[in-house]
């Protein structure tokens, strides 16, 4: 799990005609799991591995320590395609809860917001008028978001790289998910049959994607409380 996280950043990086070794991505990767542990919600980590990205690299690329934020929105957008998924194929059981229901309509929310914004920025006309949208009375506000737009023309002109970086995501994930089912395994809590006291195999695919989001929630260190929380309410 943590490899296919650690690729995927580096492809990233890779699609800026930047290349670092992979056990130097890996190590950038373990101090920013750190600090994800440390700082509240489950990304703080994320602006310490771009301060660490930046003084490594200089003024390589202005746009290279954003790779941090892309690397991100990738992993959630790869989160809500999982969940999308096992909404479509067990439509009835989430029409059938008031509850499961708001939570599908978020998830096919969140999933069709990110694909929009993603297409946007990714063709050259959109990403242009964008650009030009962008309100410049704050200079350094515009100026970090010029810079992070402008970014994506390297996402897009690298279209390989960035199903690549896709594909490793969804692969992380899954073992993510995985590694969640085999707790429940060893708490008597989930099987491979939809038994009355165990959840079956997608009820995970559909939880732990929108429980790790919600532990990303800037509110206490690494989510402890609030991630708990998140699931105990999903699982339920």
């Amino acid at each position: 799990m943590l490899w296919a996280q650690t690729e995927r950043f580096r492809l990233l990086l890779e699609a800026q005609s930047v290349h670092i070794g992979r056990w130097h991505n890996i190590k950038l990767f373990m101090i920013g799991t750190f600090f994800n542990f440390v700082i509240p919600g489950g990304v703080g980590g994320d602006a310490v591995k771009a301060y660490y990205l930046h003084k490594d690299l200089g003024h390589q690329s202005r746009g290279v320590p954003y790779t941090v934020i892309f690397d991100r929105v990738l992993g959630v957008y790869i989160m809500a395609m999982m969940a999308l998924a096992v909404v479509i194929l067990d439509w009835e059981r989430f029409t059938a809860q008031r509850e499961l229901v708001s939570l599908a309509l978020f998830v096919v929310a969140t999933f069709f917001g990110l694909t929009l914004g993603a297409a946007l920025l990714l063709i050259h006309h959109s990403r242009n008028w964008i650009l030009k949208m962008l309100p410049s009375k704050l200079s350094g506000l515009h100026a970090t978001l010029t810079t992070i737009i402008s970014a994506f023309e390297f996402y897009a002109r690298a279209p390989r790289v960035v199903v690549m970086a896709s594909l490793w995501s969804l692969l992380g994930q899954i073992a993510a998910v995985f590694s969640l089912y085999m707790v429940g395994l060893s708490m008597g809590i989930s099987g491979l049959l939809p038994l009355d006291l165990q959840l079956p195999l997608p009820a995970f695919f559909f939880v732990a994607p929108l429980g790790f989001v919600l532990s990303a929630i800037p509110i206490s260190p690494a989510g402890i409380g609030l991630g708990q929380a998140a699931f105990f309410f999903l699982f339920n």
